[in-house]
């Protein structure tokens, strides 16, 4: 005869092998970001920066432009995704339980969808004008960034010293402004 087992112990293996539910929850949700943001930039692209061609020739180039496009915007995506977990990473290393996110919206959302995963409450510094609230996150203005200790991400990878210099204008030490682009 073969060996007793323990009840539940084939169970305890399959957890092992597959990963928690909570990790493929997030991986789906950086997806669904990844191919939002990829359709609203070609949007973009086509509506706002395109125009009328003149010929068949012109065409082509447009098509072969957009297919450019549509190339760089899925590496730059990837790119950024793979900044923002590394972020995440090194803060829950240092065992950061709280930041500020100050940015651009898709990459607050690929932090948000992060979070998921780590556990790191955020709250999200916008402009005074656009006070709103986010994908069920607190958001509140950029001056109260000063008032707190919490570090603060720049989700921006475009103009990011732009963002660096006006949170140091309002007095926050450069030692809790973390860039995605180091």
């Amino acid at each position: 005869m073969g060996q007793l087992r323990t009840p539940g112990s084939q169970c305890r293996t399959i957890y092992k092998v597959i990963p928690p539910l909570r990790y493929i929850y997030v991986e789906l949700l950086l997806v669904k970001t990844f191919v939002k943001t990829l359709f609203w930039q070609l949007y973009l692209k086509m509506t706002k920066f395109s125009r009328r061609s003149k010929g068949p020739i012109p065409f082509l180039k447009k098509i072969c432009a957009g297919y450019s496009f549509i190339s760089d915007m899925f590496v730059y995506n990837i790119e950024t995704i793979h900044r923002c977990r590394r972020c995440v990473k090194n803060l829950t290393a240092e065992k950061v339980p709280a930041v500020f996110i100050y940015g651009e919206k898709p990459i607050i959302e690929v932090f948000r969808d992060l979070s998921f995963r780590n556990r790191i409450v955020m709250t999200i510094l916008q402009e005074r004008g656009e006070i709103t609230r986010l994908w069920g996150c607190e958001s509140a203005p950029v001056e109260t960034s000063a008032s707190r200790d919490e570090k603060i991400i720049i989700a921006s990878i475009v103009n990011a010293e732009e963002r660096a210099k006006r949170l140091q204008q309002l007095d926050v030490s450069s030692n809790r402004i973390v860039l995605l682009i180091r």
